[in-house]
């Protein structure tokens, strides 16, 4: 019991975690003067005069109110409101930047043990950083946390001098920016909620925000950004959501940004993007309504619902494309030629993918509505329901192979045009145009079961649903087309055995409560069994790893005890 409590009390304080030796400032605008700061009785009456006299280390705690102030800190503490985990608490504690300069500004040489945390921080006017600037004019960009804040109605725009301006809502740092609600900020060139940020943008929600050139969201963000909501953003050219941000993006969702002339999801991000939910983006009169010019590999996203004059979906991205459901999309506009629902000119390799229901309308003879120019290898993929005037599956594309496709007749090894029995295609509501219900997970009647090609990559990777991508079935270990790999329930599973970290892996049906030893011989007729192990079942299904040995042939039984 004492160790829950200690771990609740430890989750409360992550916000601000300092060292037992530092002092604690106190500030409070409603004090008719300042005092010494050292209790509330005593509290400085601004911020500014809180960071004056701290020293490294240190905290400076701020009371419920609304400060006009240009923050301007230079030296490693915590600034941090009174309860930084409580919305009601951080909304009323405000700093007002009146326009003026940035709200807070880093001098560019404060490491993660600075941490902002907990206020609104609005109001800001500045070339760089509206909101929040973390560079320093002579040079150097902050290591600074910046966590549980709202940072909204700042504005990034030009200087006498200059015509570029970066990032409304936050620009130039490279410390973590996590669990903040970066929202309503304008950029009148990029980044209209963050740019030019190297850490990890974590956790946050990002909406609402607006730049002309590129990245309403963010842009040029090369550090991690993970498990975001990055919501209703807009940008005149580029990308709505993120434009050129080259750190990995991954298990966020980004839904309802638009670029009238640029891609709606994201533009021109290159390392990594996988896990996430790209939906009804929208590039009204550009290329890629979900995502464009995307030269990462694209793993296991859900892309659904997105819109654009050409590639719906996805456009000219040549990174590999697998393991993603990509539903739904369509092209919008008369533009002379209307091709690729689901993608257009995607390069790279297109494997196991579910790409359904995606259309191509408008314009003089539109085609190819699940794919078009694509001109990668394409690979157990299920292509269906997919509608345009002509090619509605796939046009101008290299034959396909051990794919599902609706109405095929052309060339390619091993493709089948049979029904891919979804487990749900039009949901429970019955209507197939109403997604968000929408299973295209197999039945154990799909003909897609073990019909794919087995790839070395596959051994150890996993589906859409983190299922093994190569499971036992009912007659062979072989990879299912599409983005699911079946997954039988309990009394189906089959043992079997693969490869894995250079040994071999062992799964079994398995009992509660029981326990397995595993033997193993090298020769059936001339040696011994030894026992390897004994384990508890781990469940349905227990699962034991054979490090390498110098035998090239070995044999397994298991005993139940």
């Amino acid at each position: 019991m004492k160790s829950f409590v200690l771990s609740a009390i430890l989750s409360t304080v992550t916000c601000v975690s300092v060292p037992a030796s530092a002092a604690t400032l106190y500030v409070d605008g409603s004090v008719s003067s300042s005092g010494d700061g050292q209790t509330w009785q005593t509290a400085l009456k601004t911020i500014q005069e809180g960071i004056n006299k701290a020293t490294a280390g240190d905290t400076v705690v701020v009371a419920e109110g609304t400060y006009v102030e240009n923050v301007q800190i230079w030296k490693n503490l915590v600034l941090t409101s009174t309860n930084p985990l409580d919305p009601a608490v951080v909304e009323k504690t405000v700093i007002d930047g009146n326009q003026a300069d940035s709200v807070v500004k880093f001098a560019g040489t404060q490491d993660s043990s600075c941490i902002v945390c907990g206020f609104t921080i609005r109001n800001g006017k500045a070339q760089e950083g509206g909101g929040i600037c973390g560079a320093a004019p002579t040079g150097g960009t902050t290591s600074a946390v910046i966590r549980y804040n709202v940072v909204s109605a700042n504005t990034a725009g030009p200087s006498a001098g200059s015509p570029t301006c970066y990032g409304g809502g936050i620009a130039h740092c490279q410390g973590d920016i996590e669990h903040n609600t970066i929202t309503e900020n304008l950029s009148a060139h990029y980044g209209g909620g963050l740019a030019y940020c190297a850490g990890t943008i974590r956790d946050n929600l990002v909406s609402m925000n607006s730049a002309t050139s590129g990245g309403g969201g963010a842009a040029v963000c090369n550090g991690d950004i993970v498990h975001n909501q990055v919501r209703q953003n807009t940008s005149s050219n580029g990308g709505g959501g993120l434009h050129d941000c080259d750190g990995t993006v991954r298990s966020n969702v980004i839904s309802g940004n638009s670029a009238p002339e640029g891609s709606g999801g994201l533009y021109s991000c290159d390392v990594l993007i996988a896990g996430n939910v790209i939906s009804g983006n929208l590039a009204e009169r550009g290329a890629g309504g979900g995502m464009g010019r995307c030269d990462a590999d694209i793993l296991n996203n859900i892309v659904v619902g997105n819109s654009a004059l050409s590639g719906g979906g996805l456009h000219s991205c040549g990174g590999t494309i697998r393991r993603s459901v990509i539903r739904g999309n369509a092209l919008i506009g008369n533009a002379a030629r209307v091709s690729g629902g689901g993608l257009y000119g995607c390069d790279g390799m297109i494997q196991n993918n579910t790409i359904a229901r995606n259309v191509a309308q408008g314009g003089i003879n539109p085609f190819g509505g699940g794919m078009a120019f694509c001109s990668g290898t394409i690979a157990n993929c299920i292509i269906w329901d997919n509608s345009a005037q002509d090619d509605p599956q796939v046009s101008r594309c290299p034959s396909p192979s051990y794919s599902c496709i609706q109405d095929w007749h052309g060339a390619g090894e091993r493709n089948i045009a049979d029904d891919p029995r979804f487990a749900d295609a039009d949901g429970a509501d019955n209507d197939p145009e109403t997604g968000a219900d929408n299973d295209y997970r197999l039945t154990d009647e799909s003909p897609c079961l073990e019909a794919g090609r087995n790839e070395d990559w596959m051994w150890d990777a996993a589906d859409l649903d983190g299922n093994s991508r190569i499971l036992p079935g009912n007659s062979a270990w072989k990879v299912d087309i599409g983005a699911y790999e079946y997954v039988a329930s309990s009394n189906q599973f089959r043992d079997y055995i693969r490869k894995r970290d250079g040994g071999v892996q062992l799964i079994w049906t398995s009992q509660e409560g029981r326990t397995y030893a595993v033997w193993s011989c090298p020769n059936l007729l001339t040696d011994t069994w030894t026992e390897e192990t004994t384990l508890e079942s781990q469940g349905v299904a227990t699962s034991w790893t054979d490090l390498p040995s110098s035998a090239s042939v070995k044999f397994y039984k298991l005993e139940m005890r």
